[in-house]
């Protein structure tokens, strides 16, 4: 989920992080200067592997004209860079060469055409105007994107090496197999994005589904205290974690306690919506029962009890 090239007023909010001294984090990534090495192969490396990772978590944007320095291992923007090569002898910038770097070093090649760049003219604290250039980069929906790694081989040589690079934190590293395999099954990269989205905005929820107590003897439906069945407390990529309401004190027949915890794996998950009459809600619906069974939050999946 890109930041600022698409937010009101994006040259005051990157002046701001500068003053602000902010770190990189989770969703910004900052250079000094415009991506260069010798031979060219190495800058078009290092670019794949810095897109690719966006594109392969949550989105975000790479801000290039921003100086770094370490802090608790951390880098953290302390100013503008004075030369931060971003403007071509024609007048243009460096981010249509951008894309040209990144074709034919990330596939899918598709992925590319969805990198928006925008070079920026931010003034510093002195009033001095300043080029950055913000790369944004979406996250991509549709399987693993994978960066090529060295040069690449000629015709009749050795197929080329890929790596699929993802962005954790401020850092980045490579996918495991099994990570690689989950990433193929489109439908759940779709369908985490999606949460990812509605969950950044609201936390309650209700359950579209069933909600069932289990008394030993019958299934009952679960009464809860709240209008909703609880708070959304995180996401993931491989399931959805609730803290979900409990029944009132005045409550005879049930007794369920408040905030217990229930982790959704996302194949259980089949939509997620805004409530459109009471946008603060979101409705998630399962392809399963949530049965409280006396200690914990539970599923029946299959044929509904009660």
């Amino acid at each position: 989920m890109p930041v600022f090239l698409h937010r009101p007023d994006p040259e005051a909010r990157i002046a701001e992080l500068v003053r602000a001294r902010k770190c990189e984090d989770q969703r910004l990534d900052f250079k000094s200067v415009f991506w260069a090495g010798t031979p060219e192969w190495i800058a078009k490396e290092e670019a794949g592997k810095d897109v690719a990772a966006f594109a392969n978590a949550e989105g975000g944007d790479i801000l290039v004209g921003i100086k770094t320095e370490k802090v608790e291992g951390a880098d953290v923007a302390i100013g503008f860079h004075d030369a931060p090569d971003l403007r071509i002898a024609d007048g243009g910038d460096r981010g249509v060469q951008l894309k040209d770097l990144l074709r034919g070093r990330i596939t899918p090649r598709e992925m590319v055409e969805t990198v928006d760049t925008g070079l920026l003219q931010v003034h510093d604290e002195s009033g001095r105007m300043h080029d950055v250039l913000v790369v944004s980069v979406a996250a991509w929906p549709h399987g693993p994107v994978a960066a090529l790694k060295g040069e690449r081989q000629e015709v009749g040589g050795k197929d080329p090496a890929y790596f699929f690079p993802v962005r954790r934190g401020e850092h980045t590293r490579c996918l495991t197999f099994e990570e690689i395999m989950r990433f193929t099954e489109g439908s759940l990269r779709s369908k985490y994005l999606r949460l990812l989205e509605l969950y950044g905005k609201e936390q309650i929820f209700s359950l579209a589904s069933p909600v069932m107590v289990d008394d030993g003897r019958v299934y009952a439906p679960f009464d809860s205290a709240g209008k909703y069945h609880g708070v959304i407390e995180a996401v993931s990529s491989d399931a959805v974690t609730l803290a979900m309401n409990g029944t009132s004190p005045l409550t005879t027949s049930q007794k369920v306690p408040f905030d217990r915890k229930l982790s959704v794996p996302l194949e259980l998950i089949t939509a997620a919506w805004r409530d459109p009459e009471e946008p603060r809600r979101l409705g998630l619906a399962l392809s399963a029962t949530v049965v409280w069974n006396g200690n914990r939050w539970t599923f029946a999946v299959g044929e509904h009890p009660g």
